[in-house]
C-alpha cells in the first residue's frame, strides 16, 4: 500500500487550518483520502472521486460535505454526506436529543424506515433512516441521520440521496462513518 500526504488549505472566514489528506488504496478496492479539520477535531476516509467543500452548506453547524459524482444526466440528486458539530451549553442525553429529533421527523410528508440505536466512533449512538418529499414535483429524498453526544457536543453524519440509488451507495457511507474520528479531546463550547 502506498501513502502520500497532500496539505490542502480550507477557505474559511476565521483562522484557515491546513487540513491534511491522506491518500490509501487496498487492492482491488476504492481510493479512499482522508479529511481531517484539526480545528473542529473531526477525521473521517472518503472515496476520491467525492467533491468535498466546506463552502455554501446549509447550516452553520455543517463542517464539511461530500458530494458524489453526476452518474448521467437523469441523475437529479446526486449522494451527499454531511458532516456537522452542534454545540449547546446544556447537558443533554441521547435518548432525550434522539426523541426530540424523531419527532421533529414526525410530519406528513417524512416515512421513518427505520430508527435504532447504533455505534458512532465506538460511542452510543442513534441512527435514524426516513423518506422525505421536500415539495419539487414528485422528488423523493432518502436520508440517513447518525448522531452521537460527547460533552456537549452533537456529532452528526446525514446522507441524502434519491430512493432508486440509497442502497447502491450505502456500502461507501457505511464506510465514511466506520473511518469516523474525533480527535481532539477538548470539547468545544460556543
Amino acid at each position: 500500500m502506498r501513502c502520500s500526504i497532500l496539505l490542502i488549505p480550507a477557505v474559511s472566514f476565521s483562522l484557515l487550518p491546513l487540513l491534511a489528506v491522506q491518500a490509501s488504496a487496498q487492492p482491488n478496492s476504492k481510493i479512499f483520502l482522508t479529511y481531517e479539520n484539526p480545528i473542529q477535531g473531526v477525521k473521517i476516509q472518503y472515496p476520491s472521486d467525492r467533491t468535498v467543500s466546506q463552502n455554501g452548506l446549509r447550516d452553520f453547524t455543517d463542517i464539511v460535505g461530500f458530494f458524489a459524482p453526476f452518474g448521467n444526466l437523469s441523475d437529479v440528486f446526486p449522494g451527499r454526506l454531511i458532516i456537522s458539530i452542534s454545540h449547546y451549553s446544556q447537558n443533554l442525553t441521547l435518548d432525550g436529543y434522539s426523541n426530540l429529533v424523531n419527532n421533529s421527523l414526525n410530519q406528513p410528508t417524512v416515512q421513518i424506515i427505520k430508527s435504532n440505536p447504533f455505534i458512532f466512533a465506538g460511542n452510543q449512538a442513534h441512527k435514524t433512516v426516513f423518506l422525505d418529499s421536500p415539495g419539487i414535483g414528485s422528488l423523493k429524498i432518502e436520508t440517513m441521520l447518525v448522531w452521537m453526544i460527547k460533552g456537549s457536543n452533537v456529532y452528526t453524519i446525514s446522507f441524502n440521496s434519491e430512493p432508486s440509488k440509497f442502497l447502491t451507495y450505502a456500502p461507501t457511507v457505511q464506510k465514511m462513518i466506520d473511518t469516523f474520528e474525533i480527535t481532539n479531546s477538548t470539547q468545544r463550547a460556543n
